[in-house]
């Protein structure tokens, strides 16, 4: 997913030294070795398009450890030893809220505002642990990358649109006593 919400998805066919497909891989994601293998792109030819659609962009993500291990496995194919920055999704969000909680703080020379701005950010962590809760509930097809991205794409979204709302709506609040 790209900043306004456009992605892609792409069926990898396993080089042959890959065997990290397990039946629990097949139970989480609803595909089998044998469909990966017939409907499956190569893997040079995706790790190419990764390799164009995520240059000079930072990769979000919910498991930052996992998606670096599969990257890697895939820029192997083509011997490229690019490193993507990867951005824990929690890390992410929580650094919204902080941001939220700095450029609030920055006018206040009052107990009472540093008092409110440190409600707005418990506010703020409470309100994007909601967001994420609610969009976990959303129907989703089996655990796929490109769903899995809308997912966290949405999330993120709702959380800035939520902070610019915040910061609205505490425009109006006096800087002084």
């Amino acid at each position: 997913m790209n900043e306004i919400g456009q992605g892609e998805s792409h069926l990898i066919r396993p080089e042959p030294g890959w065997t990290n497909w397990s039946l629990q891989s097949e139970h989480v994601h609803g595909i089998s070795r044998s469909v990966l293998l017939q409907e499956g792109k190569p893997a040079d030819w995706v790790a190419r398009r990764v390799q164009t659609a995520l240059r000079g962009a930072i990769l979000v993500s919910d498991n930052p450890e996992f998606d670096a291990y599969w990257l890697s496995m895939l820029f192997n194919v083509i011997w490229d030893k690019t490193e993507i920055e990867i951005v824990d999704f929690q890390s992410l969000v929580g650094q919204a809220i902080r941001g939220l909680f700095v450029l609030i703080r920055a006018g206040a020379d009052s107990a009472e505002w540093r008092r409110q701005a440190g409600l707005l950010f418990d506010e703020g962590l409470v309100l994007a642990a909601t967001i994420i809760e609610a969009e976990s509930r959303r129907q989703r097809i089996k655990h796929r990358a490109l769903q899995d991205a809308e997912y966290l794409w949405r999330c993120w979204r709702a959380v800035q649109r939520a902070v610019d709302q915040r910061l609205l709506n505490r425009s109006t609040m006096s800087f002084r006593e």
